[in-house]
């Protein structure tokens, strides 16, 4: 999952770049685009380092339920869908904004296949983690 969302993300940030302003979006809204651009890297930078890179890579050092953790289930995919709508906005391209949403689909999937797995790995620490903190903040 690691190698396909970072080809993904390199592939969305350099669309960005070249179909820049092609959709003329007033500066506004271009400008609206930083804060959840800004909001979604903080999140997921923080989420990363809460989990740790053990278990970032899928390997398990524990269930980790600190940090931005305590009010999301899944605060890197969260981030991940701020930064690529704030992208979206602040390039001014339809393109990017398109394939941002397709990335969305992904990434708003993905939790329901890793939730079996956590599930047997940690149990009942994990059940009860699921019914006190939503998937993200909606769920």
């Amino acid at each position: 999952m690691l190698l396909l969302f970072n080809l993904t993300s390199g592939g969305i940030i350099t669309l960005g770049i070249l179909d820049w302003q092609r959709a003329a979006f007033p500066v506004w809204i271009r400008a609206c685009g930083g804060l959840p651009w800004l909001a979604g890297m903080i999140l997921a930078v923080r989420a990363v380092t809460s989990l740790g890179v053990i278990n970032t890579t899928g390997n398990s050092s524990g269930l980790v339920i600190k940090g931005p953790y305590r009010w999301t289930r899944n605060p890197q995919y969260l981030g991940c869908m701020l930064a690529l709508l704030g992208w979206g906005l602040m390039t001014g391209s339809i393109l990017t904004l398109i394939t941002g949403g397709m990335a969305w689909i992904t990434l708003y999937l993905v939790p329901r296949a890793e939730e079996p797995w956590l599930l047997e790995r940690y149990g009942a620490a994990y059940q009860e983690y699921q019914q006190r903190v939503p998937r993200f903040l909606w769920m």
